[in-house]
């Protein structure tokens, strides 16, 4: 993985998977905190301040959002912070095929 090649395809992911939660989101923000070369922080919803956070390595996000990972599966690697009911529903919807 590469910070040219790879990052950009998790920022990509990102920017098409904050567009697919804004109606579970609504007035909220979550944290995706991606472990790894090639992760990083980002803020999805509006810009207040988040009311929970995602913590996975960079590359089970990836077989999640692609659906090689169910958010069952996911659960055994993902860390889970505060309103933990938003971020699991959240999880249920990382799904962004590419």
């Amino acid at each position: 993985m590469t910070p040219e090649h790879d990052g950009r395809i998790v920022s990509l992911v990102m920017r098409d998977l904050a567009k697919k939660l804004a109606a579970t989101l609504r007035t909220t923000s979550i944290v995706y905190h991606l472990s790894g070369r090639v992760g990083g922080t980002w803020q999805l919803g509006q810009k207040v301040p988040p009311v929970a956070t995602l913590q996975l390595d960079v590359l089970d996000f990836n077989r999640l959002a692609s659906g090689r990972l169910t958010p069952e599966e996911a659960l055994s690697c993902v860390s889970l912070e505060g309103d933990t009911a938003l971020a699991r529903e959240v999880l249920n919807h990382t799904n962004v095929p590419y």
